[in-house]
């Protein structure tokens, strides 16, 4: 009865430490963060995938409650760590978006996104949307819940070192400026050469008056690169998520 009673303190110990990692995880990394996304939701969500990963958390006894609250702390930098690398490579999604409204000529005043409650021009609200729309049709977000769970293999109930997330910071804001451009780099080109072409226009007949249709020219070069790149957007987004993963596995 007392063996009993030790086993399920230690695995209601491991439940707790879990669920608090996968909860600090969920409100970083979209689209679990987003506001649209109730605090109950993904609280309970916490609870039954913290569940389902404290059999792969090693740990052998209950500790104390200074070392139960300690081994939680760590537990909340670990999620937000991890989470927060996953964020920054999917915001390049975003990022590419804000760069193509400011590059074209849609920027309009700074408006405020419903769903994740943040600023931004309309085409970064477009691209983080669809982002959403995207990882959760295509099971993204299942596997980056996967990338979470094999953390729990390699990093225990308690934090040695943050070193790890240091150079995970490095190469995730790297591979987030890289992937802007891969995404946004094509239509940006075309919109260059647009740019171009009504350069040597007005170099050609000084006569004409470019302004008063430039910007109109640019706005319907910028639709219609933008309807023939929607496209590769879920590529774009599938190779980010293995980006993310392959992020989290270098560091494990």
């Amino acid at each position: 009865m007392t063996l009993n009673v030790a086993l399920g303190a230690v695995g209601l110990a491991r439940a707790l430490l879990a669920s608090v990692r996968v909860l600090a995880w969920m409100s970083v990394v979209p689209p679990f963060s987003a506001r649209f996304v109730p605090a109950q939701v993904r609280a309970a969500a916490s609870l039954a995938v913290g569940a389902a990963a404290s059999p792969l958390l090693a740990l052998k006894a209950v500790p104390t409650w200074q070392g139960l609250i300690a081994d939680a702390v760590g537990q909340v930098l670990l999620g937000a760590g991890f989470g927060a690398l996953t964020m920054a490579v999917l915001e390049a999604v975003v990022s590419a978006g804000t760069a193509l409204g400011l590059f074209g000529g849609l920027v309009l005043p700074q408006a405020l996104e419903p769903a994740g409650q943040s600023s931004a021009n309309s085409l970064g609200q477009l691209y983080q949307m669809a982002t959403f729309a995207l990882l959760v049709a295509s099971g993204g977000d299942l596997l980056l819940l996967r990338g979470l769970f094999t953390t729990f293999r390699v990093f225990g109930p308690s934090l040695a070192s943050l070193a790890p997330m240091a150079h995970g910071a490095l190469s995730a804001t790297a591979t987030m400026f890289t992937a802007t451009f891969e995404v946004a780099g094509p239509i940006i080109a075309v919109e260059f050469l647009a740019q171009l072409a009504l350069g040597l226009l007005a170099k050609a007949a000084p006569n004409v008056n470019i302004f008063l249709f430039m910007f109109s020219v640019q706005v319907v070069v910028l639709v219609f690169a933008l309807a023939l790149g929607a496209a590769s957007l879920p590529d774009a987004v599938g190779r980010l998520v293995q980006r993310a993963l392959g992020l989290e596995g270098g560091l494990l």
